[in-house]
């Protein structure tokens, strides 16, 4: 159990993620959203990239821990435990779904975790500027 009385899980390949995106986070190419790879920098408070496990979460939840503004991507555990980058259930008391995606260094690492994402919800301050092409030279 952890500190709040939530009982904590492994997280497996079958567990889905959510992750909070701002919008300069992510870009619109082809009429679609693209997350990229600065969506999965570390706080500097924590130990890893803090993620949101569904399932214990909605996507509503996860969002309500961040900023009005932020929207939701989602990805499959899978990604990050097949690339070396645990992902450890840690809950917090008003977060029971609260995890820690750990060892997100370098920018392979990152990428690989933005490609993953679909947006289900969108940030609601998308400014204009940020819509680019399909060609970036950010990711």
């Amino acid at each position: 159990m952890s500190e709040n009385n939530v009982e904590r899980i492994v997280i497996t390949r079958g567990h889905f993620l959510f992750r909070r995106i701002a919008s300069f986070e992510m870009e619109i190419r082809d009429g679609a959203p693209y997350v990229l790879s600065s969506a999965f920098r570390r706080a500097k408070e924590e130990s890893g990239v803090s993620v949101y496990v569904e399932g214990i979460e909605t996507a509503e939840e996860a969002r309500s821990h961040g900023s009005a503004h932020h929207g939701i991507a989602m990805f499959s555990a899978a990604v990050p435990l097949e690339n070396e980058m645990p992902v450890v259930h840690m809950p917090v008391s008003d977060a029971p779904g609260h995890a820690e995606i750990m060892q997100v260094s370098g920018d392979s690492k990152k990428r690989k975790l933005a490609r993953a994402c679909s947006v289900v919800i969108m940030p609601t301050e998308f400014p204009e500027d940020r819509l680019r092409s399909s060609i970036s030279l950010d990711d």
